[in-house]
């Protein structure tokens, strides 16, 4: 229960904290600005390597939080790490431009753009991943907690609708809902698991 408890605070710290230093930036995360989104990487490199890097312990934490849940929530935990994994992947792109334009090397949207678009789809995938976790744990916890199990599916509705993102700006828009929604309901189901794991026979899936 510590180890979920740990996990699971770390992935939403890591989740929450990597929109801070990017927060109200031209183009960041928006499939329709990506040309944007490379100028501020050149103009403040900074703050997109401090988002990076928390959005990566954020990813990493979920793997661990899944790979801890997978005994007894084996396929919510199995989408949940399916999501980060993806995730992990290709949040560094922006890490990686933004160190490029400190080395003083010049960072051509031909190439960044497509790379770019790439950290959408993931962030997109990981939001659709999340919100079938989410659906699959209400399920699993409508015997048990039933607060957690209808808030969770409920969340999980405009959470899935942000796989649009990378091709729609208004699915990149909707994250500023589910985002924060889903962050406080990971926080939650960490700190309330122990009310969760009876002996429910739907919770050894």
């Amino acid at each position: 229960m510590r180890q979920i408890r740990i996990y699971g605070t770390l992935f939403v710290a890591g989740n929450l904290g990597g929109v801070f230093p990017i927060a109200g930036i031209p183009g960041v995360y928006k499939p329709n600005e990506l040309s944007l989104w490379t100028q501020s990487i050149i103009d403040t490199p900074s703050a997109h390597i401090l988002s990076a890097l928390l959005f990566s312990c954020g990813a990493i934490s979920g793997i661990l939080l899944a790979s801890v849940l997978f005994k007894k929530y084996r396929h919510a935990a199995t989408w949940l790490g399916l999501g980060s994994l993806w995730n992990a992947l290709f949040i560094p792109i922006p890490l990686i431009l933004a160190e490029l334009s400190l080395q003083g090397i010049e960072i051509s949207t031909s190439v960044s753009e497509p790379l770019l678009l790439l950290a959408v789809f993931a962030d997109a995938l990981f939001n659709g991943c999340l919100a079938v976790t989410m659906i699959v744990m209400a399920r699993t916890l409508w015997n048990t907690n039933r607060v957690l199990a209808i808030s969770g599916a409920i969340i999980a509705v405009p959470t899935i609708l942000v796989l649009a993102q990378f091709h729609a700006r208004w699915a990149a828009d909707l994250l500023g809902v589910a985002g924060p929604a889903w962050l406080a309901w990971w926080l939650t189901f960490s700190w309330r698991i122990k009310a969760t794991v009876g002996p429910s026979p739907t919770a050894v899936q």
